[in-house]
């Protein structure tokens, strides 16, 4: 029974590679490029996001994970437009 579904995963799989559509190149639906934050506080510069680059295709389902206080709330924020990055280029 193993061997069956390897087997079903392996055609899965080859006509996955031959599909016309996936092998398009296609413009990300998001993309962040060198997105940098900073806070600061009490005449020191804080970096909260340091040269953050995305690319997103449609589709694609991502999860943004980490320590509390790493910055995941600030990048969906800025990413939203509810705050305003230090630098960046993002669409």
């Amino acid at each position: 029974m193993t061997q069956a579904n390897s087997s079903n995963i392996e055609k899965t799989h080859k006509s996955t590679k031959s599909d016309s559509s996936l092998s398009k190149k296609t413009s990300p639906k998001l993309e962040v490029n060198s997105l940098f934050k900073t806070f600061g506080n009490r005449g020191k510069q804080l970096t909260i996001l340091q040269d953050i680059n995305i690319h997103l295709q449609e589709s694609e389902f991502v999860c943004v994970v980490g320590i509390s206080g790493c910055g995941k709330s600030t990048l969906l924020s800025i990413i939203a437009g509810l705050v305003q990055p230090s630098s960046n280029i993002y669409q």
